[in-house]
Formats: C-alpha cells, structure tokens, sequence
C-alpha cells in the first residue's frame, strides 16, 4: 500500500527553500523577530524652495539635471538613509539640533541635505546644497 503523504524535501536536487531546515539564516529567536523601524522622512517647504534656486525645473541641455530629476533619482536614496539611521547617516553641525547627510548623488556630484528631528521623531529636511560641477581628466 502507498503513502499519501507528501514526500519529503530531503535528498532531492534542488530542496524545498522555504523549509527552515534549509534555511541559511541563524535560527536564534532574536535575528528571527528582530524588527527594525525607519522614521518618517518629511522634507520642508524651504527644501523645495531651495531646489528651485539650485536646479533648473527643465532638464538642460548640457545635461544639467531637472529638479523633477533630481527628485526622482536622487532623493529617494538619501530619505532612505536619513529613515534608517539618522544619527549613523549625519554629522553634526555647530548648532545640536541640526545634522548634515552629505553623499554623492546620481546625477549631481556631491549634495548635503540638512535636517533635525521633529517632536514626533521624524527627521525634517529643510536645506539642501548641491555640487554639480563635473571632474574631468584631460
């Protein structure tokens, strides 16, 4: 008489992934549950104002990055970053409530964007810098 029972995982080519038998993962109860909160991210009037000074709101000719562009491609990155680790992801500057997150952008060289944390925890972008000078090797 045959099983019915499915069978197993075990000794075949390419094993079931998603049994934690074979699972590459630790099995300690705290990686397992450990979960990790990003804060809110809000950027400011006076950020969007600022992009404005900063970037064109067409794509230029030569390349120059819209702020449409910028918006997409760049940002995202670093509300990613400041949502993660805040702290990790900013130096402080001379006044304590106030950090920087300087990086290198996709379309722009260097961008600092300046924030501080709102009552709520959220971390609140309201000044941004922009380098969009291109190094050349001739």
């Amino acid at each position: 008489m045959q099983s019915t029972r499915p069978r197993s995982a075990a000794g075949t080519r390419y094993p079931n992934h998603f049994d934690p038998r074979y699972s590459q993962q630790p099995r300690n109860s705290a990686s397992v549950f450990a979960v990790v909160t990003d804060r809110a991210v809000r950027f400011t009037e006076d950020f969007f104002a600022r992009l404005e000074l900063l970037l064109p709101e067409d794509r230029g000719g030569d390349g120059t990055p819209s702020i449409t562009d910028f918006l997409v491609f760049d940002v995202p990155p670093i509300r990613d970053k400041l949502a993660r680790n805040f702290e990790a992801e900013t130096l402080p500057t001379e006044d304590p409530l106030v950090r920087v997150h300087i990086g290198a952008g996709i379309l722009v060289n260097h961008i600092a964007v300046f924030a501080t944390l709102g009552n709520d925890g959220a971390v609140e972008a309201f000044w941004s810098t922009i380098d969009r000078s291109r190094t050349t090797t001739e």
